[in-house]
């Protein structure tokens, strides 16, 4: 999978081949996100992702971030796996987050040559999120670009969102956060923001190996038959 900077895209790397779009944070690729990705494959198009390199939050209230679901390595992993052949990653700015919801749709249509669009039926992007997807469609058409807006993905009564399965992991609850995300949560532990879970005792895969962890103060203690520096990623199962 090609991986492609927004500056380098919209100066001097445009797209040569009509694109499939979808638009979002992506953190955790859960099974809403899948849901999207899912739209823009197969259809004689390029399928590219547009996403965030680090989360938007992360610009407006850093000190009150939890961590990532996923961390950038894992969400481009698991994007490439649903069949996507570009992801364009965006660093979010001050510069860029002055950019309005209209403009950054039709740099997409300019330089990406977005020919369809697949996207959440409440998304709204730009500044001051003054662009909601019901105008993305209703102008996007006029230009020729097909858009569909996709509807929440349900868990139980209440729709998938990684605000939810970033509380579920927060409180130790990885059967809820698997339901919604389709697998099971790793921990990247060379995530620049990782969200660990709560202090306490764990039950655990790591290195295809069941075993137990302990999180004392956020640090998280390995057995120490396990070669700590080699170990990159925890797959939680339950706390103990």
């Amino acid at each position: 999978m090609r991986v492609l900077d927004w500056q380098d895209l919209i100066h001097g790397q445009p797209l040569l081949r009509p694109a499939a779009m979808t638009i979002g944070v992506f953190d955790g690729v859960h099974r809403g996100h899948q849901a999207l990705i899912t739209r823009i494959v197969g259809r004689g198009l390029d399928p590219v992702v547009v996403t965030f390199r680090q989360n938007p939050r992360l610009f407006f209230d850093s000190a009150n971030y939890m961590g990532d679901i996923s961390s950038l390595t894992q969400k481009l992993s698991l994007i490439e796996s649903l069949g996507v052949t570009c992801t364009i990653l965006i660093d979010f700015s001050s510069n860029f987050s002055k950019l309005s919801g209209w403009d950054f749709i039709d740099l997409l249509t300019t330089y990406g040559k977005m020919a369809y669009l697949a996207i959440g039926a409440q998304f709204r992007c730009g500044h001051g999120l003054d662009t909601d997807a019901t105008l993305i469609r209703r102008v996007n058409e006029q230009h020729g670009v097909v858009t569909k807006l996709v509807e929440p993905v349900l868990d139980g009564a209440k729709p998938v969102s990684s605000s939810r399965i970033r509380a579920a992991i927060r409180a130790g609850d990885f059967s809820a956060a698997e339901a919604s995300m389709g697998r099971a949560f790793t921990l990247d532990l060379e995530s620049a923001w990782p969200l660990v879970p709560p202090d306490g005792a764990y039950r655990v895969v790591v290195e295809e190996r069941e075993t137990e962890i302990e999180i004392t103060n956020g640090i998280i203690m390995l057995p120490a038959s396990l070669d700590a520096v080699s170990v990159r990623h925890i797959q939680f199962l339950k706390n103990i």
